[in-house]
């Protein structure tokens, strides 16, 4: 009978061994950690366009149903928003103060920031012609609109940077600035954070009050 084989000491990791598995874990989690922060910027992005959409339709609705102007009010430097009911159809950018958007008898509806990760722009504008009925909605500086990404904010004077788009009762729409179009437009983007850049591009018809949203990847 043959003798039985010898058996090895136990051997366990090496000081090496054990270097590459910690090496290759820290790159795993560095990866999922940076997956994770994208998936969040992705969703914030993707709420914070959605909630302008709902904003804008919900200043429409309010319109029409109070029986009163109801303007939504932007503020593409601090990414901020509000959405006023004007009662006396006296709203005017002039002496609107974003520390009290609604002195009565006006009324504060809603307000919003945009949350990290997103902001209005970019300065490019969406750049690509919308299609039909928007596509005579100026979207690049090419089409006449002074801020491509909002093309009835203002360029200079009291509330730099600031746009109202004012819902009617009826039909209609009246913006505070920016080129006589059929319509007028407004754009969120992410982060430059490097390309490709994701931009949501919001237009309103002048005559209708239809919005429509629109997105694009930009190099």
């Amino acid at each position: 009978m043959a003798a039985p084989g010898r058996r090895g000491a136990p051997r366990g990791f090496s000081l090496i061994e054990f270097a590459v598995v910690a090496a290759i874990g820290t790159i795993v989690a560095g990866l999922t950690f940076a997956a994770l922060g994208g998936l969040k910027t992705a969703a914030r992005y993707s709420t914070a366009a959605a909630e302008m959409v709902v904003g804008l339709r919900q200043a429409r609705a309010e319109a029409i149903g109070r029986g009163n102007n109801v303007a939504f009010v932007v503020d593409t430097v601090g990414g901020r928003w509000w959405m006023v009911e004007d009662v006396f159809t006296d709203f005017s950018l002039d002496v609107f103060d974003p520390a009290n958007p609604a002195p009565a008898p006006d009324h504060l509806l809603d307000s919003g920031v945009l949350p990290d990760g997103s902001s209005f722009g970019p300065p490019g504008g969406y750049g690509t012609a919308l299609p039909r009925p928007f596509s005579w909605v100026p979207v690049s500086t090419a089409m006449g609109a002074s801020f491509p990404y909002c093309s009835f904010c203002r360029t200079s004077g009291t509330n730099t940077g600031f746009g109202a788009v004012v819902f009617q009762p009826g039909a209609g729409t009246i913006f505070t600035a920016g080129p006589a179009t059929l319509g007028q437009q407004l754009s969120v983007a992410t982060d430059i954070q490097g390309p490709p850049i994701h931009v949501t591009t919001i237009a309103i018809a002048t005559r209708t009050s239809t919005i429509q949203w629109f997105e694009t990847w930009q190099p």
